[in-house]
């Protein structure tokens, strides 16, 4: 059960500067050994079959999940702050608002 009392509690905001090899790293990452040539092209070459190409690599959808694992400081404040017992985590749901694709430079 959730701690209801955390309710509204805010973090000081960070940047995060998207790397490149980050990005297909992570896409790679998702996918198991033998499925590494399934990788899709727009996470590491940014061409986008039979389609207008983006500039560069973009991110796949789950890639901002890292950010505060990455960033300065790391999870491990949000983690003490939030009083959350490890052990007894149960990660259960996760929804994203996407508002652009996340490419390398994005902060």
């Amino acid at each position: 059960m959730a701690d209801k009392s955390k309710l509204g509690m805010e973090f000081a905001p960070y940047t995060f500067e998207v790397e490149k090899g980050k990005i297909a790293e992570f896409a790679m990452a998702i996918y198991q050994k033998e499925d590494k040539d399934q990788v899709n092209p727009l996470y590491v070459t940014g061409k986008r079959p039979q389609k207008a190409d983006y500039k560069d690599i973009i991110a796949p959808p789950t890639f901002q999940t890292c950010f505060p694992l990455w960033a300065g400081g790391g999870l491990m404040p949000l983690i003490q702050a939030l009083n959350i017992n490890l052990i007894r985590l149960l990660h259960g749901e996760e929804e994203y608002d996407y508002l652009s694709a996340i490419h390398p430079g994005t902060l």
